[in-house]
């Protein structure tokens, strides 16, 4: 790739086509050229968007539901209490839920972590988004009037979108 085609696509995303548990295509991020960092860095995720955990390969599991990221909150995490799954997924603090997604979709890679859009996005960049969020979005005071404060994380019981 010549330098100034690679210029021309700085800040967009390259990838391919995959397939995760044997539903549709999702884009799997390769590379990123530019990579955005203080104020510019939580700009390359989507307003109001849902993300989940899923089986990496076919599977009959449902995805769950990990939270949602809005412009102008903190993120705001679901609780998981599913024990019966396979493995369980149980957290209740910011911490069980770095804990579970590192073990399995970076130690291993048994899940990935999908937006809502079926792009892949790697645990690193999920991360620093809800870090991102969680220093930018504090001063709303708003932030815990329909969710639960954990150690300053936001989480809700049940399903939301």
């Amino acid at each position: 790739m010549t330098s100034g085609l690679m210029s021309s696509l700085t800040g967009m995303l390259v990838g391919q086509i995959i397939i995760v548990d044997g539903r549709k295509p999702r884009k799997q991020i390769k590379e990123s050229p530019r990579k955005e960092s203080g104020e510019d860095a939580g700009r390359r995720w989507k307003m109001g968007t849902n993300y989940y955990v899923v089986k990496n390969g076919p599977s009959c599991q449902d995805p769950v539901h990990i939270g949602k990221a809005s412009i102008g909150w903190m993120f705001s995490f679901q609780r998981q209490n599913e024990k019966w799954h396979e493995p369980p997924i149980v957290w209740n603090t910011f911490n069980q839920v770095k804990d579970w997604l590192k073990k399995y979709t970076v130690d291993s890679t048994d899940y990935v972590i999908i937006d809502e859009y079926d792009e892949i996005v790697s645990y690193d960049d999920f991360i620093e988004m809800v870090e991102l969020k969680q220093e930018r979005d504090r001063d709303n005071p708003d932030n815990f009037d329909y969710s639960d404060n954990v150690d300053g994380y936001r989480f809700t019981d049940g399903e939301f979108c």
